[in-house]
């Protein structure tokens, strides 16, 4: 976002006319930066990195190709804003489900384990769904950006880090040697599922792929 530099400097000394000037700017920067990032991640849904450009992306979000420079400095660090929001919500999705699910238990008593990997198994299938293509497009933008890696693989730990926090609670329903290796076992092979089906919608059943899925992970951690 670019500093208002000049502007709060000149209203830091005003004591009560500071809020009502600054407040308004940043908050309306902040507004146009979200329209930009929305319009980039349609853009980049629809036609993928290559073919966005920044014309297009400041046409779709309402702006002057300067307004979209001066909050980013090039369309990849526009990409690379969206693919951290996404995998962040991700995160939440995951985490948050995963908060109801050892609540339930508490609240129970049942060690439905069963239940915690079927959901497992289709959570994050659920919560990367309505956004597949955009997924997609950051899946092959990961394999060619190193900054992209490093931000999937932070987020990617976080996420590896919640499925043992789950595991770790019906540790006495599950049958695995070593809880964190088998949670990066589980996670990549719910993203590779993910991916498959996104590749080949249309083309196999997505239920059937995930029923099964979800009955070879539950014979796999489940006693």
């Amino acid at each position: 976002m670019a500093k208002q530099t000049g502007r709060s400097g000149r209203f830091a000394r005003g004591g009560a006319n500071r809020p009502r000037i600054k407040e308004p700017i940043q908050k309306r920067s902040r507004e146009t930066r979200r329209k930009i990032l929305d319009a980039a991640a349609d853009l980049f849904s629809e036609m993928g990195f290559d073919r966005a450009t920044t014309t297009l992306i400041a046409k779709r979000a309402g702006f002057s190709i300067g307004s979209i420079y001066a909050h980013f400095p090039n369309k990849r660090d526009m990409f690379l804003t969206v693919l951290d929001e996404y995998l962040e919500r991700t995160f939440s999705y995951l985490r948050v489900g995963i908060d109801r699910l050892i609540a339930q238990k508490h609240e129970s008593g049942i060690d439905d384990v069963a239940g915690a990997i079927e959901w497992l198994a289709v959570g994050l299938h659920e919560a990367n769904k309505p956004n597949a293509k955009l997924n997609w497009e950051m899946f092959r933008f990961i394999l060619m950006d190193e900054e992209a890696d490093a931000i999937h693989a932070r987020w990617e730990q976080k996420e590896n880090a919640e499925i043992v926090r789950l595991m770790t609670v019906f540790k006495d329903r599950i049958k695995v040697r070593d809880i964190e290796a088998a949670a990066i076992v589980i996670h990549r092979a719910t993203h590779e599922v993910f991916q498959y089906l996104t590749k080949n919608k249309g083309e196999v059943d997505e239920q059937a792929v995930l029923s099964e899925f979800a009955a070879m992970l539950k014979s796999y951690v489940a006693k």
